[in-house]
This record gives structure tokens, C-alpha cells and sequence, in this order.
């Protein structure tokens, strides 16, 4: 009895001394706050994300890897340090797109309905994902939180919910870019049940649409309709 009690009092010790990062996120080119930035702790895999005042608080102690992400936005690493931890200022750099030789800078569709995703579903991608329980000697840290987790599940649907919502996330920017108005332009194909068909037996690989430019992109969709007239020509 006294055994478990002692380390039911190193538990506590260990919860009460959690540590939070706490700062504010910033466009670095007009400095207004930026909210719906996605802030993750590479430590922990603890999540959180920017206020409509650009505010964020975290988990994290010194030494700690932030990765601040945004679709509108380049990602960026922080490591929280002793002098930082309490107020970080963090600005973050513009995507740049280039269409026709012009450099555009701000939101598509694709990145505000983005953002939106992400501050209706804010609740679900904060959530604190348990961490796995650590032996430090005679200590025991996160036991208490561990054990309740197996029991509930909780941190497995999370983490499931997260990898479902990047997975999304991934398509629609996919579906942004090699979508039925494109098919319809580029190819012959015209009525809805054909180009959709096309689209399934053709799918467009994420990393190929996120770096292909316009007129690489157009070359996939022409090649894959010039594969697909030859295989009914056989």
C-alpha cells in the first residue's frame, strides 16, 4: 500500500510540473496575427492551434521542437528555450504562387477552406495525445494518465481522426488542382460520369500536385488521356 501511494505522489508531482510554451504567431510580411496555425510538438506529439489573435499555448519544456503549420504559409521550427518559453513571437512567411509569369501572394480557395477545416475541427486537433509511461529511476512519469488512456482509447481514435483529417486535407488539395474542369479542358472527354471515372482510374499523386507547375500539370492530364485512348485503339 505504501508503494502504491508513493508512486501515486510521484504522478502528481510529475503533472503538476507540466510546462507550457505560450507566444504569438504573426504574417511576417504585414505582421497581423495569424489564427488556425496548426503548433506541434515534435517532443510529445502534442498539438494546439492559434487563437483569432494569434495565441497559442502548448505543452513544452526547454529543448522542445515546435513546427508551426499553415497552408497559407511556410512551415517553421522553434526550439523552446528557457528565455523563450513564456513569450514566443513567431512570424511566419507567405506562400508565393506563380501563375502566368505574375507572383501572387495570399489565399486560393483551397488554403481558406483549409484554414476553416481547421479551426472547426480546433478542438479535436488540440487534444493532448498521452504519452507513453517513462521509468527515470525510481520515479514514474505520465503512469496515471497512461493507464486511464488504455482503458479509454481515446489517444488511438485521435490519432486515427488526425491521420484521416491530413489524408482529406492531402485530396482536396489534390481535387484543387486536377478536377473536372481541367479534364473537361484538356481532353475530349465532356459529361460528368466519364471525367469522374477518368479521375478514379487516373489519380494524381499528392507530392506531383503539390510541385508540378501549371503546364506540368496539364502534361500529366494530356499524357494520361493519350494512355487511355491508346488502350481502347487496342
Amino acid at each position: 500500500m505504501r508503494y502504491v501511494i508513493f508512486i501515486i505522489l510521484c504522478l502528481g508531482t510529475h503533472i503538476a510540473s507540466g510546462q507550457l510554451a505560450k507566444g504569438v504567431v504573426s504574417d511576417a510580411e504585414t505582421s497581423e496575427k495569424v489564427n488556425a496555425v496548426v503548433v506541434m510538438n515534435r517532443s510529445t506529439a502534442a498539438y494546439a492551434t492559434t487563437t483569432n489573435g494569434g495565441k497559442f499555448a502548448i505543452a513544452a519544456k526547454p529543448g522542445d521542437v515546435l513546427v508551426f503549420s499553415h497552408v497559407a504559409f511556410e512551415s517553421f521550427q522553434q526550439i523552446v528555450s528557457v528565455d523563450n518559453i513564456d513569450n514566443m513571437q513567431l512570424k511566419l512567411v507567405p506562400v508565393s504562387y506563380k501563375l502566368q509569369q505574375v507572383i501572387i501572394s495570399g489565399r486560393t480557395k483551397y488554403q481558406a477552406d483549409s484554414a476553416e477545416r481547421h479551426v472547426f475541427f480546433s478542438h479535436e486537433l488540440n487534444k493532448q495525445i498521452i504519452a507513453p509511461v517513462k521509468f527515470t529511476g525510481l520515479g514514474v512519469s505520465g503512469g496515471i494518465g497512461w493507464l486511464a488512456d488504455k482503458i479509454t482509447g481515446n489517444s488511438k481514435k485521435d490519432k486515427a481522426f488526425r491521420a484521416d483529417f491530413a489524408a482529406d486535407d492531402r485530396q482536396l488539395y489534390i481535387d484543387s488542382r486536377y478536377n473536372e474542369d481541367m479534364v473537361r479542358l484538356l481532353t475530349d472527354i465532356k459529361d460528368k460520369d466519364s471525367i469522374a471515372a477518368f479521375i478514379i482510374k487516373y489519380p494524381m499523386p499528392y507530392d506531383f500536385a503539390r510541385a508540378a507547375t501549371d503546364l506540368e500539370l496539364k502534361a500529366w492530364i494530356r499524357d494520361k488521356y493519350k494512355e487511355e485512348r491508346n488502350l481502347h485503339r487496342k
